[in-house]
């Protein structure tokens, strides 16, 4: 299951040398574990590669994503109200509560 995600790489949107940053993120279908993800835009889109990496070795829920505390700089960063990878978790969330209608619950790992 993916989910995608548009939003500029500053905050607010209109600051000189913003780009547009384009998420997409692989789901799998039942247990919500991030599988892989794409991005698309500004010198920020580095970054972002990054905390998908990082969520894909540590074997992230989409649960665990869409509720990811992301720290956010106007400069750097979109704003955390529209947050690329935040959105895209969200719409993949939404997506996965409509075809199961409860996900199973988060296993510890040791």
């Amino acid at each position: 299951m993916t989910a995608t995600a548009v939003a500029p790489d500053r905050h607010p949107g209109l600051l000189p040398g913003a780009s547009e940053l384009k998420v997409k993120l692989v789901f799998a279908d039942r247990s919500g574990i991030i599988l892989g993800g794409q991005v698309s835009g500004g010198p920020s889109a580095g970054e972002l590669i990054n905390v998908i990496a990082l969520a894909i070795q540590k074997k992230v829920t989409v649960r665990e994503l869409d509720m990811l505390q992301i720290a956010t700089h106007p400069l750097l960063t979109s704003a955390p109200t529209v947050h690329p990878l935040i959105n895209a978790a969200h719409q993949a969330l939404a997506k996965l509560r409509v075809t199961i209608k409860e996900l199973p619950p988060l296993k510890k790992v040791a």
